[in-house]
Order: structure tokens, then C-alpha cells, then sequence
């Protein structure tokens, strides 16, 4: 992860994310101005108590993140859960709203001075991080997938007919997500044992060997401590759980019902396509994008879904805010002193 990349590969890269991002923008305007009449009218009858406990426990949901954050830290580097709190929002914050995935590097940073440490162990730190989180979050669409599957209500009018299809790619997304359990479990163990012995290897002072140090230390967690790590999965998982919820209040509160499967799958897809395809405006219109057609799958049509989820990501980025703010108030206070 090199913070600094060749003015070249970064004009090429914003080169490419600006013409992604105009198709999607081009879609997204192409599917909202062909939208019946009356797709957003239910704006006007939407309900502001459950946005907002929607939007209220999108908030204690960075809680749990913030808790995830706290497991995995080596002893030397441990933070308060408030102030992992605050630093866990403010990295979804910078994701949403910082271009090009801007937001990764600036999350680095962040970790590194929330923990005052050098860039090897803030990136090693960030990597276990963003390791459990992904694995969590793939977990967790398998398993909304295989939800919708058993219930048959988010198959489209062919499958849901189809009892065979249906079973037959149930039974193949249940194993996905056994095995899908397994790795994250394993994973980070069999990486650090991995990055010790690279480390081994490694001239004592070059930096390659460092930071294979470093990560082996930060995901020693799994190793030395295997209870923590499993606690540090379940703050994880807990955050997902709520973060489902949160959608679906706030999708409700549209007056747009979709199965918690439904929602699982949605953020899934969302996730998806705002990671591999940047934007120059945070990863606002992938991930419109993405949760659209994932609730597509559930029978939302597909310029309804837009509108939810334009809705859902700006009161999302929203919450995030509010609980970042700490930590930029810390960070701020601490730049002007200096």
C-alpha cells in the first residue's frame, strides 16, 4: 500500500474512475428520468420516526465497529472503545465523501493518529481491520442470499416457481457460507504465522521486513489470543446485523418492505460495486447502484431502489458524521496547537 503512488498511475486512475463514474451517473439519470409517474412521491409520505431510528442505530452500530477495532489492537496500541468509536466513523465518513477511494489512505491516516504510531503498524492495523471486516461482510450476503433462497421471495417470478432451482442453489450458497466461515476463522492465524516467517527471512532493517513485523504482530490476535479475535468477529458480525437493521427501518420508513435477506443482499452488492468502481465524489452513485439492483433481486423496481437508496446513503453519511465528530474535534485541536 504505497500512500504516495506515481503522478502517472494516479492520472490514469482518475482517468478511468471518472469515465466509470459518468456511465453509472449516465445510467442512474437514464433509469430515474424513464421512472413512472409517482416514483417519488413516497417521499412525501415517508415516515420520519422510523428514519430516524434508522438513522439512530446506524450510529450504535459504528459502537460495535469501534469494539472490533479495539480487539484486534496489540496491547501497546490500545484505545478506548469511545475513541474507537469516533475513529471507526470517521473512517466510513472519509470513504463515503473523499474521490478515487481517497477515503483508504485517509483511514490510514487516521489510524495512525488516533494510535500514534508509524505507517507499518497503522497499515498493518488497518489491514487485520479491513480483513475481518470484508470477510464478515461477504458472510453476511452469502447468508442473506441463501435467506431469500429459502424463502423464495427474492428469486424473480422464473426461480421462485422453480422448487428444484431454488433448492439446489440454496444448498450451494449454505456451503459458500460454511466455508466462508472457516477461512475467516483461519485466515488471519494462517497470515500471521506467514508474515513471521517472510519476517524471519527479511533483512533486519529493510522496510519490506518491517512491515511483514508489524502485520505479523497486529494479526497476532488470532494466534495468541484466539478468544479475542472471536469476540473482535462478533463485534463485527453485531455490526452488520445493525447495520441491516438500520436499513430496514429506514426502508420502511419509505414505505419500501424488504426481508432482512433482502437488505443482506442489497448491502452486499452495494459494498461490491462501490469497491471496484471508483468515483470521484466519495462512492456516492456505485453504491446507489450497487443496493439498487441488489433490492431488484427482492422485487423493488429498479428506479424505486435508486431513490431509497440515494436516501439511505446520505442519512447514513449523515450518522456517520455525527458520531466522527470527536475524533475530528480531537485531531483538529490537536493541528492548531502544533
Amino acid at each position: 500500500m504505497d500512500p504516495n503512488p506515481p503522478p502517472t498511475r494516479r492520472a490514469l486512475s482518475r482517468i478511468f474512475a471518472l469515465a466509470a463514474f459518468a456511465a453509472v451517473v449516465l445510467l442512474a439519470a437514464a433509469t430515474v428520468r424513464s421512472a413512472p409517474e409517482g416514483t417519488f412521491a413516497r417521499l412525501r409520505d415517508a415516515n420520519p420516526l422510523l428514519l430516524a431510528a434508522g438513522f439512530t442505530a446506524y450510529a450504535i452500530a459504528l459502537l460495535f465497529r469501534g469494539l472490533r477495532l479495539t480487539l484486534l489492537l496489540p496491547a501497546e496500541s490500545a484505545i478506548g472503545t469511545l475513541r474507537a468509536w469516533s475513529l471507526s466513523a470517521a473512517s466510513l465518513l472519509l470513504v463515503q465523501v473523499l474521490p478515487f477511494r481517497g477515503g483508504e489512505v485517509a483511514t490510514w491516516a487516521a489510524i495512525r493518529a488516533e494510535l500514534g504510531a508509524g505507517w507499518l503498524r497503522s497499515g498493518a492495523v488497518f489491514f487485520a481491520a479491513k480483513l475481518v471486516d470484508t470477510a464478515v461482510l461477504v458472510l453476511a450476503g452469502l447468508a442473506g442470499f441463501a435467506a431469500a433462497l429459502a424463502g423464495g421471495r427474492s428469486l424473480g417470478p422464473g426461480l421462485a416457481r422453480d422448487g428444484a432451482a431454488a433448492a439446489t442453489a440454496f444448498a450451494v450458497t449454505a456451503v459458500a457460507a460454511v466455508a466462508g466461515a472457516a477461512i475467516l476463522l483461519l485466515a488471519p492465524r494462517l497470515a500471521g504465522g506467514s508474515a513471521a516467517r517472510i519476517a524471519a527471512r527479511l533483512p533486519e532493517g529493510s522496510r519490506r521486513g518491517r512491515f511483514a513485523r508489524e502485520l505479523s504482530g497486529a494479526l497476532g490476535i488470532a494466534r495468541e489470543r484466539p478468544r479475542r479475535y472471536l469476540a473482535a468477529v462478533g463485534a463485527a458480525a453485531t455490526f452488520s446485523a445493525l447495520q441491516i437493521a438500520a436499513a430496514s427501518l429506514m426502508l420502511l420508513g419509505l414505505g419500501i418492505a424488504v426481508s432482512p435477506g433482502g437488505v443482506a443482499v442489497a448491502l452486499f452488492s452495494s459494498a461490491l460495486v462501490s469497491s471496484t468502481v471508483p468515483s470521484p465524489v466519495g462512492n456516492f452513485g456505485p453504491t446507489e447502484s450497487g443496493f439498487a439492483a441488489g433490492l431488484a433481486l427482492a422485487g423493488v423496481p429498479l428506479h424505486v431502489g435508486l431513490v431509497a437508496a440515494g436516501i439511505l446513503h446520505l442519512l447514513s453519511t449523515l450518522s456517520a458524521g455525527v458520531a466522527a465528530i470527536p475524533f475530528f474535534v480531537r485531531h483538529g485541536t490537536a493541528a492548531l496547537r502544533r
